[in-house]
């Protein structure tokens, strides 16, 4: 299958879909989603998702903004990493801010290391 193809229809490449654990040939939804995780006393932002588990042709990025202009690199490291069925994990990528930062947003970004 070709990374940029969309087999089933759902607005997501097979990319996407397979650095997120979703099959691409069902119209599933990936399982990304913001939390909260704690770092000693300090509750800090995180995005939680599923991947594919011991994947070396990928690597992920947390990238963080206060304005939405610029997204730079926050981490590129999970904090924590739960194996699942059928060979994937569920890991936390978290941010450097507090839960009393301003306006802070987080997105995921990843890319193929061949």
């Amino acid at each position: 299958m070709r990374r940029d193809a969309d087999p089933e229809g759902d607005g997501r490449k097979n990319a996407d879909e397979y650095a997120l654990a979703c099959d691409p040939r069902e119209a599933d939804e990936p399982k990304l989603a913001f939390t909260w995780s704690m770092d000693g006393a300090v509750r800090r932002p995180a995005l939680k998702f599923r991947r594919p588990a011991n994947t070396l042709d990928l690597g992920y990025q947390l990238q963080a903004s206060g304005s939405l202009g610029t997204w730079p690199v926050i981490t590129s490291t999970t904090v924590s990493s739960t194996p699942l069925a059928g060979d994937t994990e569920e890991v936390i990528f978290r941010d450097t801010a507090s839960d009393t930062a301003t306006a802070r947003f987080l997105r995921l970004s990843y890319l193929y290391q061949p």
